[in-house]
């Protein structure tokens, strides 16, 4: 979604490039970091077994094999709202990307 924020489509907002930018990569690894902290002392907590690793790592594994193969999950194209780049201020349009793109799960 960075490709939507660009040097030339933020002058003709009348925004600035460097600010958004600035402001996605702060969201993202913000929102990164808190929620695999949180999955992380979760498993510690929890004390997963060492058989419920390889079935985590197996799951992962058959991910990367039906991308590969070209099986995607039902949804939309896009992971954030494009409207969004006329609508707000590029601060809260680069954290709010930054956010969603950064935690993984949107």
């Amino acid at each position: 979604m960075l490709s939507s924020i660009t040097p030339l489509g933020q002058r003709g907002r009348s925004g600035s490039w460097g600010i958004a930018v600035f402001a996605f990569w702060v969201g993202a690894l913000a929102s990164g970091a808190a929620i695999y902290s949180m999955l992380g002392l979760s498993g510690a907590v929890l004390g997963l077994s060492n058989n419920l690793l390889w079935v985590a790592w197996a799951a992962i594994a058959i991910s990367f094999v039906l991308d590969g193969v070209g099986v995607r999950p039902p949804g939309p194209r896009r992971q954030v709202n494009e409207d969004w780049l006329g609508s707000y201020r590029d601060w809260v349009v680069g954290l709010g990307f930054g956010v969603q793109l950064g935690s993984g799960i949107a």
